[in-house]
């Protein structure tokens, strides 16, 4: 299978860890793309296997053989530890001072 997205694929895999990175704040964002972004966000829900409707973070997704969809299976469904949720809160943050 040919890899999707390549070089978001790059800067965000290293991220990839079922126990959060921490210190999030110290990450140096800057080559973040809003696509970027977008997969890191949905990261804790695919490992889940969330059946993505955004088509983009689907292929994106299924490059991992570790991902598997439960067709149905919504975000609102999942529970997140509070480790995930305050990465996220975080990394929410950080993309929102990014866009200014």
């Amino acid at each position: 299978q040919e890899c999707v997205e390549q070089e978001s694929l790059e800067k965000i895999t290293r991220y990839f860890n079922l126990q959060p990175y921490a210190d999030f704040e110290s990450i140096d964002f800057d080559e973040f793309t809003a696509n970027d972004f977008k997969y890191l966000r949905n990261y804790f829900y695919a490992v889940r296997g969330i059946d993505f409707k955004d088509e983009q973070v689907r292929n994106f997704y299924s490059q991992f053989f570790w991902y598997k969809p439960i067709k149905g299976l919504k975000a609102e469904n999942i529970l997140l530890s509070k480790a995930e949720d305050k990465f996220l809160k975080g990394l929410k943050k950080i993309e929102a001072k990014k866009k200014k």
